[in-house]
């Protein structure tokens, strides 16, 4: 007898911005200012304050049933790498005009995210997923189906990077939802002294 086909899901890990999502909403609201133009029968989308995040690595489609494997190699991970909370400096906006996203990034990215965008990569290669071999570049997305970009400089904002979480990227009627679906704390290794 078949078998029915797995279900599958869009996922990603990635770090929650939305509790920097007011200076962030407002770096939107003066880029749809500059970027909008009436003329244009595209005009851009901005992110939802709720979808706000900086992917680390995007896994696409994947069973569901792959889940438990994936946070099984997230938390050892995490352990391993005993990484602590970070902050990342946002002061550099931008545009991939290929894919008409607006972003706002770090010119510096630093370290601990690099390593820890590394490990995952290994990881979850693996498990056998294969992912995008293009160099990483940290990004917030702030707008969609933008067609030019302002030139200018950015009050540099601090994203604190306390977590790792994996999302699903759900179609809704109402747009695109991110949905996080486990978390892992970054906490220093506990120190093992006897009493």
């Amino acid at each position: 007898m078949p078998t029915a086909p797995s279900t599958t899901i869009r996922l990603f890990f990635a770090l929650d911005a939305t509790a920097q999502a007011k200076p962030l909403l407002a770096i939107q609201q003066q880029l749809l200012r500059d970027v909008g133009h009436p003329e244009s029968r595209s005009k851009p989308s901005p992110v939802s304050a709720e979808n706000l995040h900086l992917t680390l690595l995007f896994l696409g489609n994947q069973p569901m049933s792959q889940i438990p494997q994936l946070g099984q190699q997230a938390a050892r991970v995490i352990e391993n790498m005993a990484i602590c909370p970070f902050s990342i400096q946002l002061d550099r906006l931008g545009l991939f005009p290929k894919a008409k996203v607006a972003w706002i990034a770090p010119s510096q990215p630093p370290e601990p995210l690099l390593q820890l965008e590394a490990q995952l990569r290994r990881a979850v290669a693996a498990l056998g997923i294969s992912v995008e071999e293009r160099p990483y570049r940290p990004h917030i997305t702030l707008l969609r189906k933008a067609t030019s970009f302002p030139a200018g400089t950015v009050t540099p904002l601090t994203l604190q990077a306390r977590a790792l979480h994996l999302y699903e990227s759900r179609s809704t009627p109402d747009g695109v939802r991110y949905i996080q679906l486990a978390s892992w704390d970054f906490a220093p290794r506990a120190s093992t002294k006897e009493r």
